[in-house]
Parts: C-alpha cells; structure tokens; sequence
C-alpha cells in the first residue's frame, strides 16, 4: 500500500509532466513486494491471494531518488521493523542469509520476532524507537552508489542483486528472503516495513560525487563521496503488498471451469 505522501507526489509529479515540465523528487522508499508463493513466482508483487499454510517470500528495495540526475544516489544504513497488519496471520521471519550484499556488515540484524501490533502473529522489530536492539538493522561498509567495488575492482553486489535505474535515481536491493506463512484467513492484511524514530536509523545521500579509481592492474574502483546527507527518518516513504482471500464466487468460477475442462477431455 503506498502512502498518502507518495501518492500525493506522484500524482504532482504526473501532473507536471503533462504539463511538459520535468521533474525529480528527491525521496527514499523503501519497497516490500511478494516474489514468489509456494516456490512460484507471484504475478503481482503487490497484491496476493493466500490460503492457508502458503508460504511467501518478500523481497526488500529502496528507491533513493535525487534532484539532479547527472549525479548518483546513494544509501548506507537502514533500521525499523516489518509488520503484518490485518486479518490474514502468519509469523514473519528473517534470517542473516535473507539480506543482500553489501548490506551486511557489522550492526546488521534480522530483528526480534515478536507481535507488534497485538493481532496474534509475529512481527520483526521493536516499538521501542529510542533503543536500537531488537530492530532489523542494515547497513554497507561504506557508502553504496549505482556503481560501488571493494578496492580492488570486484563488485560489492549480490550476483543477480544489484541495483538498477529508475526515474531520477537508483533502486538497490537491501533483503532477497523475508517470509510468512499463512496460519489463517480473515480480512485483507497488509505486510509493510515500518521506520525507527530516533536514533538516526537511516542513512542516504543524494547527488553524490563518483569516484573512480584505476588500479593500474586493469582494474577500476568505484566509491562515492559528498552529496546532500539525509538522517531524517520521518522523510522515508513506504510501499507494502496487500495479501487477500480469493471471492467464494471467483473459487466457484474456477471450479465449474475446472470441471468443464475435465468433461471436454472425457469425450
């Protein structure tokens, strides 16, 4: 679900380039989507119908988006929590191996499973903004850019995992493997990170200097320096995935349809 913010900056934003004016928000969202059910791929990472003892995993990105796009956009640490919120229950679970590189060094943690939000289930995080222990917390080494190496060259990124442009920015792949399993249906449940208030849980920059290093061995080093510095977690935007029950009507279309395939293959 995005937030009334982002939509309201959306919907200015498609206002103005209609109006031929270009522009460039300069944000961080972080981004839940669904990536498969049961092992298979969903088909809108966004929106998902479960059952009972579906197993789904969810893949974590952030969105930094800056003002100028001749310049990289960058992030390096982030801290809240991942709760599910609404009728469906399932424990949500994150281990060490479920985040991407390079977003794993010291300080990085999968968080406490505990009930946030007091609806029967299992949460990941804290409510307790002030103290950092208990948090998912993640974070680079170093600053990380579209482009970012260790010192000799190689890439900093998971293989498959790297980041990718989008309007205005990049988009960086923090978690590969948060996951729930459906314990039982109700209403329609919303699966959302959740940012730390205080205690400077986040860390990006926007409109960074690239800088390239030749290590004269036909290699090359990417980092990043300077730019405009963001702690300022009440800034960070949010987008999660709604998880619903199919319509009894939509199972008994797809029963009757069932059946009638059967009826043809019999003849």
């Amino acid at each position: 679900m995005i937030s009334p913010r982002l939509s309201r900056a959306l919907l200015g934003s498609a206002a103005l380039i209609g109006l031929g004016v270009s522009t460039a928000n300069a944000t961080l969202l972080i981004d839940v989507r669904a990536s498969t059910r049961n092992g298979v791929s969903v088909a809108d990472p966004k929106n998902v119908a479960v059952a009972v003892g579906d197993t789904l995993v969810f893949r974590v990105f952030a969105d930094v988006t800056g003002t100028n796009d001749a310049r990289p956009d960058c992030i390096q640490d982030l801290s809240g929590s991942f709760l599910s919120t609404g009728g469906i229950k399932g424990n949500l679970a994150l281990s060490f191996s479920g985040f991407a590189q390079p977003f794993t060094a010291n300080a990085t943690s999968a968080g406490q499973q505990t009930d946030l939000d007091g609806d029967g289930d299992l949460d990941l995080g804290s409510n307790n903004d002030p103290v950092a222990a208990g948090y998912v917390a993640l974070r680079s080494n170093r600053m990380t850019g579209p482009r970012s190496t260790n010192p000799d060259g190689s890439t900093v990124f998971s293989p498959g995992a790297g980041p990718s442009a989008i309007a205005h920015g990049t988009e960086y792949r923090l978690i590969s493997t948060l996951s729930m399993v459906v314990s039982s249906t109700g209403s329609s449940t919303v699966v959302n990170f959740r940012r730390r208030l205080g205690g400077s849980p986040v860390f990006w920059v926007e409109d960074a200097t690239e800088v390239v290093t030749d290590n004269g061995n036909g290699t090359t080093a990417y980092s990043y320096i300077e730019g405009t510095q963001f702690t300022d977690e009440s800034s960070v935007l949010t987008s999660g995935v709604t998880l619903s029950v199919p319509e009894p009507a939509t199972i008994g279309l797809a029963s009757i349809a069932g059946l009638g395939l059967l009826a043809r293959r019999r003849h």
